[in-house]
């Protein structure tokens, strides 16, 4: 399988490279930043810009000889309520995260073939809002319905196109990273990495236009039982047949 990986110098984006590498693909990446890790051929291009943007993808797919998947692990995230964001701000993260995936999107399709299928990667936080995440919240939501208009309007070409949504991601063995999170922990890259490497295989044949979250069922999850310290309790001690809608329940 060749592989184009756009993002590649990001931690998600080296881990998936090592897996797909491990796994017998070949991947050319491209990136901002020249360290890509074990890619087959580092293309160093501003993704923001689409005319760079094109060069890139075809710099990227020349030397694979072709394209059967590509990986679009593209962002850039500042913090900040909308009312705190200057354009100046706002620009930098949309350029960065929309932008550059819709940039580098739009010369992959155009040279995909049949059987060929793109991956995004995006986040829970295009779809559960925190305080002070306005402008890579909205670029991410963005990165989401581009993928899924681009998985309907490609499918007849037999080009699927679908989405990872990543929580928290933390490699340490012993994160402190955890409230929230049915699982107990957050993620790690190589837990990302792997439905990356299932979404850009033949395996998922199947699969278009998904958004898969990959965040130990943080997106499953009702606020309400970490809101209410009693249900918390309840729940880490296993309790069973709660109602999370009973106005009798007392803290």
């Amino acid at each position: 399988m060749r592989v184009v990986l756009a993002g590649a110098a990001s931690a998600v984006g080296q881990a998936v490279t090592a897996l797909l590498v491990a796994r017998g693909a070949r991947v050319a990446g491209i990136d901002l930043h020249p360290g890509q890790g074990q890619v087959e051929r580092a293309v160093v291009a501003d993704l923001r810009d689409a005319v760079t943007a094109g060069r890139a993808v075809d710099e990227a797919v020349a030397a694979l000889g072709g394209v059967d998947a590509a990986v679009l692990g593209l962002a850039v995230q500042r913090g900040g309520r909308l009312d705190e964001t200057t354009q100046e701000t706002w620009e930098q993260v949309m350029g960065g995260t929309l932008d550059a995936t819709a940039h580098t999107l739009r010369r992959l399709v155009a040279v995909m073939g049949s059987g060929s299928s793109v991956v995004a990667i995006s986040s829970v936080n295009a779809s559960l809002a925190h305080p002070g995440n306005a402008a890579y919240a909205a670029a991410k939501g963005a990165v989401n319905a581009l993928l899924r208009q681009a998985a309907v309007e490609y499918a007849p070409r037999g080009i699927r196109l679908n989405v990872v949504a990543p929580g928290l991601i933390d490699d340490r063995s012993a994160s402190p990273l955890t409230a929230g999170y049915p699982m107990g922990r957050v993620v790690t890259t190589r837990e990302v990495a792997e439905v990356v490497a299932f979404l850009a295989s033949p395996a998922s044949s199947g699969v278009t236009g998904a958004v898969i979250p990959v965040d130990a069922g943080l997106s499953a999850t009702s606020p309400v039982a970490f809101a209410r310290e009693s249900m918390y309790r309840a729940w880490q001690a296993g309790a069973s047949g709660m109602s999370l809608g009973r106005s009798d329940q007392a803290d």
